[in-house]
């Protein structure tokens, strides 16, 4: 390469790469030897050039332009050393690429192996950008890859995780599920998350973000949780891909605490939320043992099926939305519509119904109706396999009708009619504020077994709102009972008079309890209960449940995440060839 003796701002270099590795597509491609083509060349203020050694230096606004990579390489200073093949920058040094930048004070590059070292680096790659002391940048054929340590990963895009726990029985908490992660996060993060290690694949949709040795540290309470490991998912689609099972959910047997890693693939593109989620789990409790789940999920349907060994059974639920009004329900071995079944199928039409005059005086304008037909395998010896409370209560309701544990089957015709009036009595502001409101129900039924059964009730229902402190409703059914249901499922149990507290006390920020129940004075018992546990900031919350009736734990969590990730180790790994990956 020979340059002449003017002074010229702009020179032409060569690349020397073959024709047929058209991949291997970076600014390390540089051989710097003798010129074939204008593929790289340069700018700059200044070339001192020595046409002995090859050595020469661009200097004052420097810019080594590389036209196939479609690749710039900017400085205050760069060298190119042909005997070491070695390139150098110095001084505000800036890589511009495809889809990458990258800024450092200095860069050391070995074309041979086509390694970069860089110091005090920023990167911008994908949905990300990286600050750390050191860097090694390398490319290769099929993968560009990046090594930094000691420094911060910056999502450009919130996480958010969840887990909703079964049973939960609170506006409250189903608010703060639902509301998006920008206004949870307003007033900034409430704690920071450490990890040993980082590895994210920018060219993955999904899955793409792997933590190890990581910790979460809160700003305001001296609370470390550990995170020995997690995948997640940065980016447009931020679903969470690694979780838990925890509790009795999938319920594969009364009393069993479930427990295990659950790992979540996306199905297509992300912003349709398909998923498909696999969970191995120990079973602890009334015995031990292990099970499985395999499970699959979009905003309309839902399908799961598990097993446990511990009471050697299986579990299968299918819910879908077919239309704005009708649901599909399956379920085998399942408390899909009440008690546990060995069978249940159901077609179901959900309405509202405005009535003329009377709507005026109604909740919505309107009467809730809710028509169904199900078929029901009913078995007394998986109740009592269950040993709960509420298989004890329904084995009672049923009295003399069990002549044998024998399964019964059948369909079922139901029509139901509900409504809840608008306040008769109401005090208060808009942030504390009491009303009494009357809540009545009707349910008629027609078994395939030549059995009818009715029942009515109506009642008082009084509703108290204190601000960010409670949320309380407690009311009292007065019950009317005609015929008698042949099976224990759908036994009602809460007798002529009963009561129903729901509710959450917000004692802090950090932690609120709350519960439900419903308390039979006919039977001097509770016939449903639930006691729940929230605790952490708006953006890290975890909740707890328990049903001592149907002896079920549950544990769900919320978590918004939108700041650095501190790191001591971090890589990333591209895919050259531009094709998309979902794993």
């Amino acid at each position: 390469m020979a340059v002449s003796d003017e002074d010229k701002t702009e020179n032409n270099l060569s690349t020397a790469a073959p024709e047929n590795d058209k991949d291997n597509r970076d600014f390390s491609e540089i051989s710097l030897k003798k010129a074939q083509d204008d593929e790289a060349y340069f700018e700059g203020d200044s070339v001192d050039y020595d046409p002995e050694t090859g050595f020469f230096v661009i200097e004052g606004a420097a810019i080594l332009y590389l036209k196939k990579q479609d690749t710039k390489l900017a400085a205050d200073r760069i060298e190119y050393l042909p005997k070491q093949d070695r390139l150098k920058a110095f001084g505000n040094v800036m890589i511009t690429g495809k889809d990458q930048v990258t800024f450092s004070e200095d860069l050391d590059l070995d074309l041979k192996d086509n390694n970069a070292l860089l110091g005090n680096v920023k990167s911008q790659i994908a949905l990300a950008s990286i600050e750390a002391r050191e860097a090694s940048l390398k490319s290769g054929k099929a993968f560009r890859t990046g090594n930094y340590t000691n420094g911060a990963f910056d999502l450009k895009q919130p996480i958010r995780l969840g887990a909703k726990p079964n049973g939960i029985n609170s506006f409250r908490l189903m608010q703060n599920l639902a509301e998006s992660s920008e206004e949870i996060l307003e007033n900034g993060q409430s704690f920071t998350l450490q990890a040993r290690k980082l590895i994210y694949y920018p060219d993955r949709i999904q899955n793409n973000l792997y933590i190890y040795g990581g910790s979460l540290k809160f700003k305001k309470v001296p609370v470390v949780l550990p995170l020995p490991f997690g995948i997640f998912t940065a980016g447009e689609s931020s679903q969470q891909m690694f979780g838990a099972v925890i509790g009795n959910s999938p319920r594969t047997g009364a009393g069993d605490f479930n427990l295990g890693p659950k790992i979540s693939l996306v199905l297509g593109d992300p912003k349709k939320k398909r998923a498909i989620s696999a969970a191995p789990f120990f079973q602890m409790g009334s015995s031990s043992g292990l099970g499985g789940m395999l499970q699959y999920t979009d905003p309309r349907n839902n399908a799961l099926i598990a097993y446990g060994s511990a009471k050697k059974r299986g579990l299968a639920e299918v819910t879908s939305h077919i239309t704005r009004y009708n649901d599909f329900n399956y379920g085998w071995n399942s408390y899909l519509g009440g008690g546990i079944t060995k069978q249940f199928l159901q077609l179901n039409d959900r309405r509202n119904l405005k009535v003329p005059l009377l709507g005026s005086f109604l909740e919505g304008n309107s009467l809730n109706v809710l028509a169904d037909i199900s078929f029901i395998n009913d078995s007394q010896e998986l109740r009592d396999q269950e040993n709960n409370l509420l298989s004890r209560l329904q084995r009672d309701s049923l009295g003399n009708n069990i002549s044998s544990n024998r399964d019964k089957s059948g369909f079922r015709l139901q029509e139901s009619i509900s409504f809840t009036t608008k306040p008769i009595i109401e005090m208060g502001t808009e942030k504390y504020n009491i009303g009494l409101r009357a809540r009545g129900f009707a349910v008629g039924r027609a078994y395939t077994t030549g059995n009818f059964h009715s029942f009515a009730s109506l009642g008082p229902n009084i509703r108290l709102h204190a601000n960010r402190l409670a949320d309380l409703e407690v009311g009292y059914d007065q019950l009317v009972n005609q015929g008698r249901s042949p099976f224990g499922f759908d036994q009602v149990i809460q007798g002529q008079e009963s009561t129903y507290l729901n509710g959450d006390l917000n004692l802090t920020h950090w932690l609120s309890v709350g519960g439900f129940g419903v308390y039979s004075f006919t039977r001097k018992n509770w016939v449903a209960q639930q006691a729940r546990l929230v605790v952490g900031p708006e953006d890290f919350k975890l909740l707890l449940s328990y049903d001592p009736v149907r002896r079920q734990f549950n544990c769900g969590f919320t978590v918004f995440f939108d700041d650095k990730v501190g790191f001591r180790q971090f890589s990333y790994r591209k895919n050259t060839s531009g094709k998309k990956r979902r794993f």
